[in-house]
Formats: structure tokens, C-alpha cells, sequence
């Protein structure tokens, strides 16, 4: 636009001072239209980039985030972060009893994964998680990211119950097939608080919004006791500290990494508010604490009389009581080891 300008002055100029007349329309216009078509190519280009960064994460983050994309192309919302997020890991998975029931159906068992997953990652996506989706039935959700979360461990826990029902109805329905009414899928959760980079890692159709830090790595491996302690959503020491008053726990293990940092413990949500102001829960936390005191201080006689009273409460029916009732029995008979605190070394 300015060069058109300069085009007219010098076209003025030079038929006022040597009578020279020079037409300065067509390169005017010319000079015009380019300029008009860098700038409308330029913006094409940015709502082309601004639907593509929407149709990227659709499905993958919450609709408040979403809306501004759509509303305000805010996408400087997106950039990379390092902040305290929650980590909710969830694994779907089928018994291996399942899995050879469906060994002549394969595509069934990747339906139902899948279809699984989407229920997961809209459940996620409900309660303001953003949901990563990894290998096969494992799916990720961070809280606080890449919104701002105040409460975000308190909505991790929250999440993870409303899971855990998501996948009781799926269950249920299968129940109603005809070929898959001996099938359930498992859900095994973990989470962790921590410092963690966050950001969308990948490009074109292969990106997804995700994080990285030692608080993933937790939570990973908190899916994983889950799967042997369970069925159970396992904390770790931060999210127990942050919101026990608002839920149920019991104490799982008290674990000690192998490269030598603190021993931690780890939780068992085991409910909301509701359940832990009642009477049977406090029951079971009362006497789940007594045989966690009496089996630390190799009491094993103690921690049999504990367990006995734990066994008769119904939230009892989950594998951690039956690891500890084998752990007593052979340490009843072979004695404890040297130095003996009840500490289960580990690695993360």
C-alpha cells in the first residue's frame, strides 16, 4: 500500500515538474492487490492453523478450554507450561480368562477397548481433566492443565470415582449381550501430585496435549499396585495429604524406593464423603490401623485378631487383605527378617 502511495506521488511529480505523464494505475492496483493478498493469505493461514489446533484436541480437553479456542482463538493457552498438576492414570485391561473366551474374535476385544476408552476420555473431559490417551486401554488425565485448577487433586479423586461408576454401567451392559455377558473389563487408577512440564507434544494429526515429570512416573506406577492390590484407585502421600478430610482412604503399604529416598505411603480411595462419615467405614479405618500397627511391630498374633475384625466389614472384599493374611502366615512361620519395620522396598 505504501509503495502504490510513493507510485502516484512519483507519477505527480514527474507531470508536474517535466510534464511527463506516467500512468500509475495499473501498478497502483497491482501493488494493492498483493498487499491485499498477503494479508488475507496470512489470515486464511491463521484460521486454517486455529481450526487445525481445535480439530487436534477435540475430544482431548475440557470444553472450557475448547470454547476459548473456538470463541477466541486463544491459543497461546496451549504454550508449554511447568506447573503442580494431579496425574490420574487409568489402565482398561481383560482377565486372561476373558481373553481366551474372545481368542476367536479379536476385533471384538479392540471394539471393546476402544469403545471403553472414549467412555473414559469423556468422563475426563466432563469433570475438567484434560485426557492424554496412551498404548492400548491406558489413558492419562491431568488436572490443572492447560486450564488453572485450584482444587485439582480434589477433583482428581472425585474423577477417579465417577470412573469407576462410568465403568460399572459399561460392565453392566455388557452383561445384557449374549456373547459377552461372562466378560468385565477392569479398571485400575493411580494418582500423583507433582511438578510437571505440560504442553502439546507431537504435530499434524499425531499431537496430543500431554506432560512429562516425575508426578507421571508415579501415578504409573500407582495404576499398576492397583492392579495387585485391588480392585482400588491408589494414592500417593500428596493427594492423602491434600484431601483426606474429604474422602475415604485406607492405608495401602509403607514403601521404600531402592535408590535410597524416604520410605512413603501409599492410599486406597475407597469413597466419598459420604461414606467416610459412616459407621462402617470407620469401623474398618479403626481396625485396618490396627493391624497395620501390630504387623509393622511383628505382632502376628495382633495383626491376625485385627484382620479377623477387618474381614467382617464389607469394603473388605478387595485382594489387600488377602496379601497381608498370606504376609502373616509366612512371617508366623519363617520368622521376620533382621531390622524387621514393615517396609516393602520398591521401585518406581
Amino acid at each position: 500500500a505504501a509503495a502504490a502511495a510513493c507510485v502516484l506521488l512519483i507519477s505527480f511529480a514527474a507531470f508536474a515538474g517535466a510534464r511527463l505523464l506516467i500512468d500509475p494505475i495499473a501498478p497502483a492496483i497491482a501493488l494493492l492487490l498483493g498487499a491485499f493478498s498477503v494479508a488475507g493469505g496470512r489470515s486464511l493461514g491463521v484460521v486454517l492453523k486455529d481450526d487445525a489446533v481445535r480439530g487436534a484436541f477435540q475430544g482431548a480437553l475440557p470444553e472450557p478450554t475448547m470454547k476459548r479456542l473456538r470463541e477466541e482463538s486463544a491459543v497461546e493457552i496451549l504454550q508449554g507450561a511447568h506447573r503442580e498438576i494431579t496425574v490420574l492414570a487409568c489402565e482398561l485391561r481383560l482377565l486372561d480368562e476373558d481373553l481366551e473366551k474372545l481368542t476367536g474374535a479379536p476385533g471384538e476385544v479392540a471394539n471393546l477397548i476402544a469403545s471403553a476408552s472414549t467412555a473414559l476420555r469423556k468422563s475426563i473431559i466432563d469433570i475438567g481433566g484434560a485426557a492424554d490417551q496412551a498404548d492400548g486401554g491406558k489413558v492419562f488425565a491431568y488436572f490443572n492443565a492447560p486450564g488453572p485448577l485450584a482444587d485439582h487433586a480434589r477433583a482428581a479423586c472425585a474423577g477417579a470415582l465417577r470412573l469407576v461408576e462410568s465403568m460399572d454401567k459399561i460392565n453392566a451392559e455388557l452383561a445384557l449381550s449374549p456373547r459377552l455377558r461372562d466378560v468385565q473389563i477392569h479398571l485400575a487408577i493411580g494418582i500423583a501430585t507433582g511438578e510437571c512440564f505440560v504442553g502439546p507434544m507431537g504435530h499434524g494429526r499425531s499431537n496430543r496435549y500431554s506432560a512429562v515429570g516425575p508426578a507421571v512416573d508415579l501415578a504409573a506406577f500407582l495404576r499398576r499396585q492397583a492392579e495387585f492390590y485391588g480392585p482400588a484407585i491408589i494414592c500417593d502421600d500428596s493427594v492423602h495429604r491434600e484431601v483426606h478430610h474429604h474422602f475415604a482412604f485406607l492405608e495401602v503399604e509403607k514403601m521404600r524406593p531402592r535408590d535410597g529416598a524416604p520410605p512413603f505411603s501409599i492410599y486406597a480411595l475407597v469413597g466419598n464423603p459420604f461414606i467416610k462419615s459412616s459407621k462402617g467405614y470407620r469401623a474398618l479405618e479403626e481396625a485396618h490401623r490396627a493391624l497395620l500397627t501390630a504387623y509393622r511391630a511383628g505382632d502376628w498374633a495382633a495383626a491376625r485378631t485385627h484382620l479377623a475384625r477387618v474381614r467382617q466389614s464389607p469394603g473388605a472384599r478387595i485382594a489387600l487383605f488377602d496379601i497381608y493374611e498370606e504376609r502373616i502366615r509366612q512371617l508366623a512361620e519363617e520368622g521376620a527378617p533382621e531390622n524387621w519395620d514393615g517396609v516393602l522396598a520398591a521401585t518406581i
